[in-house]
């Protein structure tokens, strides 16, 4: 199926009508956020109703709304959109498949869990410690267009069970929770902040060992680089200051392990051939 992907401009409106579930968007159906944005899209549904019915309810306010659960789908559906080519590299897909799952566990479902996206003033404080996640994460998608571009086929796996890698059950565990307060969610975002830099360097650093194993020395333990700056360009390294990061240096050893030990080194004479051209049948 082709261009099944669509949005609106428009789905709560001053006119008193809303739009939910598929009638207002849809972004993708194997990542399949469908029930997420049910949830999103009633919810708000209910709040627009309830602000009405006690004679609060402005253009303002559902403006906003509008603009929230507009922006959160386009953004996801442009994230997903990004693997689209490379669907059959194993190796590229399955660490953006985990990369996407830490973000969506980390940023969205905190949100419906305890309600955020509900109370403005709750959310600030959350908001602030993420501030700087919507960068990040658009660093790693260009990330893994790079990599796939560039993929040797060095590095592949047998089968990945995503819930038994320890950081990220503990990051489920964290985040799929409700009631909880403001100064927990607080924290929460900054354990989750941590481990998704942490993350970052850790499945870059398995890209450039897949791409260019020659440059792998260079990234010796103990390692700890700026991973709003990671590229499979070497040339742009130290002008972007990969190597200056801007936070105090952790121990990347544990999850580096937990990560490293999910894939190992191919049989280059067996490796399948991906192609990333869309238009060919050897692509995703």
């Amino acid at each position: 199926m082709r261009r099944y992907s669509y949005s609106s401009r428009r789905v709560f409106s001053v006119d008193r009508w809303a739009c939910v579930g598929e009638a207002g968007f849809f972004s993708d159906p194997y990542y399949s956020p469908g029930t997420d944005f049910i949830g999103f899209g009633n919810s708000i549904v209910t709040q627009l109703v309830e602000l009405d019915l006690d004679g609060k309810l402005t253009p303002e306010t559902i403006e906003e709304y509008n603009q929230f659960i507009l922006f959160l789908n386009n953004l996801i559906t442009v994230n997903f959109q990004v693997g689209y080519h490379f669907y059959g590299n194993a190796a590229v897909m399955s660490a953006k498949l985990l990369w996407d799952v830490c973000a969506a566990w980390s940023f969205v479902t905190p949100q419906m869990f305890n309600s955020l996206f509900l109370d403005k003033e709750r959310s600030a404080p959350v908001r602030r410690v993420n501030a700087n996640f919507i960068f990040l994460t658009q660093r790693m998608q260009q990330l893994f267009v790079e990599w796939a571009a560039k993929s040797t086929g060095r590095i592949t796996y047998d089968f990945i069970d995503y819930l038994k890698i320890p950081f990220l059950y503990d990051l489920r565990l964290r985040n799929l929770s409700s009631g909880k307060s403001v100064e927990e969610l607080v924290k929460d975002a900054m354990a989750n902040m941590k481990t998704l830099e942490e993350l970052a360097q850790v499945l870059f650093l398995l890209a450039v060992e897949d791409v260019m194993p020659e440059c792998i020395d260079q990234f010796a333990p103990p390692v700890w680089l700026n991973a709003w700056s990671i590229s499979l360009d070497p040339d742009r390294w130290q002008a972007e200051r990969l190597f200056e990061p801007g936070s105090e240096p952790r121990d990347l050893s544990g999850i580096r392990e937990q990560i490293r030990s999910l894939f190992h080194l191919a049989e280059l004479s067996k490796a399948p051939i991906i192609s990333n051209d869309p238009n060919s049948l050897l692509g995703a």
